[in-house]
């Protein structure tokens, strides 16, 4: 999951203009599901900062060959 954490980390950096920005991927193979966390930081109009948090859930997609015979 290495891969998904730098580009997420990447991308709030770039087009969210967030600083310290931490990304955590998991990865649930029972239930099929997959989700990346973003936290960062971004200074507010008047003053200080702010941590954000998003998360994006995702369902676990597989490839599986067709089977079938052709005719």
């Amino acid at each position: 999951m290495d891969a998904a954490e730098v580009v997420s980390e990447n991308y709030a950096i770039r087009v969210g203009e967030l600083e310290n920005v931490d990304a955590v991927a998991h990865l649930d193979e029972d239930e099929g599901r997959v989700w990346v966390e973003v936290s960062g930081e971004t200074v507010l109009p008047l003053g200080g900062t702010v941590r954000i948090t998003q998360t994006s859930y995702a369902t676990l997609e597989q490839f599986r060959p067709d089977t079938r015979e052709s005719s």
